[in-house]
């Protein structure tokens, strides 16, 4: 997986992140490749931002509740832009929930 990738399977945790991501919530796997950041989530409504970061580049997933499924877009972001450059890529999203090993479900 590299930084602007999103990983393939992923976990919602309950733990909160520590100061300064105060009110989000850690997402495993926790780093993206080359990742310092920890990876987290932000919930409002319906809706769920998903993020992981090196600092420098990344990838966010703004994804909706539609039954089991999370549907949205992921939208690739850097920290370096140069002037007349494309806009950072975008694509459709779609996470299904799934059980994992131990039975509790699974994105």
């Amino acid at each position: 997986m590299t930084s602007q990738q999103p990983p393939a399977r992923f976990r919602l945790d309950t733990v909160v992140l520590p100061p300064p991501f105060d009110h989000r919530f850690a997402v495993q796997p926790a780093k993206v490749a080359g990742g310092n950041w920890p990876a987290g989530r932000s919930v409002a409504g319906d809706s769920v931002d998903l993020w992981w970061s090196t600092g420098f580049t990344g990838v966010r997933l703004r994804l909706a509740a539609r039954g089991d499924t999370l549907v949205g877009r992921a939208e690739t972001h850097h920290d370096s832009h140069v002037v007349g450059e494309p806009p950072d890529p975008e694509a459709p999203v779609r996470a299904v929930r799934t059980r994992c090993a131990g039975g509790r479900p699974r994105a």
